[in-house]
């Protein structure tokens, strides 16, 4: 980042889902949101799909608000199921739509496969419980706990009891009690390997990021466990983790921005927000870090990775001193000059 620039003044949120895949509210909806909730900075990072992200961007320009190009691809790491997330990607890149679109078709397949399982141990969930169409005909993947506990409102089923309150950390221990390898809701997804879902990411001009990696250890098992994997990924491409999450307590915070440390990789900061459907009493820009140290660094991470230091693909929110200069400058980049 050059002296004097900036993405966005105040705070970021960098991992935010719209109705272009299963969150709540339409983009130009979130950036009104964001814009309310003070933000500067944020990024639309949609499941599988870039779909959302021309609107958001068109959206922050009229409402100064600086928008990120993004995406959370979900790949495979041997058994285990990772999110990439992907930073100031070229949303229209052939390639890269393209296959997140055979992903999607893969993550839908899947959790309908898990359904059935879940069917399969005595639970009452169907297949248009977890896939509802929209009228525009995209899939939104609902929660399966959301099913499991819509259908059992009354609370006959005592198995549901710990994951009632349908909180992150309800959410949390019901994925690792059903949904991990191993366990008996799981079914596995033959997605993109995260080597080919990084580089991926590196061809489209973007800065490849491990979204919540808390989520991938047991209960009470320590981060360093994951220094072997993420050192394997940081030689395939992978250039950060997300340390601030809404799933990371501020210990586990520390333990991972350590860790990145050590291996030379960057962290971002994200709430993960969906809305209250899917994610109820989690706030928009609800995560805490110091923008500064985000946004410098992914702004260098993103030149270095596009030809001759070009400038990433953004939609910066007006400048109050020189807002004819900033507002042609989005609108040049927008077209990809």
């Amino acid at each position: 980042m050059g002296k004097g620039e900036t993405v966005g003044q105040g705070r970021v949120d960098l991992h935010i889902h719209t109705t272009a895949s299963d969150g709540d509210f339409p983009p130009a909806q979130v950036v009104e949101m964001a814009v309310r909730a003070g933000l500067g900075t944020v990024a639309i990072t949609d499941h599988n799909t870039l779909d959302g992200i021309g609107e958001a961007m068109r959206a922050g320009v009229d409402r100064g608000l600086a928008v990120i190009s993004g995406v959370e691809i979900s790949a495979n790491h041997g058994e285990l199921e990772l999110h990439l997330l992907g930073y100031f990607v070229d949303w229209q890149d052939g390639m890269l739509r393209r296959r997140l679109a055979e992903s999607e078709q893969e993550f839908v397949r899947v959790y309908a496969g898990r359904a059935a399982r879940m069917r399969a141990l005595g639970f009452r969930v169907e297949d248009a419980d977890v896939l509802e169409m929209r009228p525009d005909g995209s899939y939104m993947l609902k929660s399966l706990l959301d099913a499991l506990l819509y259908h059992d409102r009354q609370g006959k089923d005592a198995r549901l009891d710990p994951y009632r309150r349908g909180d992150l950390a309800a959410r949390l221990a019901f994925l690792r009690a059903y949904q991990q390898p191993g366990g008996p809701g799981h079914a596995p997804m033959q997605m993109m390997a995260v080597g080919e879902a990084i580089a991926l990411v590196r061809r489209a001009g973007g800065v490849p990021v491990l979204a919540h990696p808390g989520t991938i250890l047991a209960e009470g098992e320590s981060p360093a466990v994951l220094e072997p994997m993420l050192r394997d990924l940081a030689e395939q491409g992978l250039a950060g983790v997300e340390a601030y999450s809404s799933y990371h307590p501020p210990a586990l915070t520390r333990d991972l921005k350590g860790l990145a440390c050590r291996l030379g990789l960057g962290v971002t900061a994200g709430s993960d927000y969906h809305g209250p459907r899917l994610k109820p009493g989690l706030e928009l820009g609800s995560v805490t870090s110091d923008p500064r140290e985000v946004l410098e660094w992914l702004m260098r991470e993103a030149g270095a990775a596009r030809p001759g230091g070009r400038k990433p693909l953004v939609a910066p929110g007006r400048d109050r001193h020189e807002p004819e200069r900033r507002e042609a400058a989005a609108g040049a980049r927008l077209k990809g000059e």
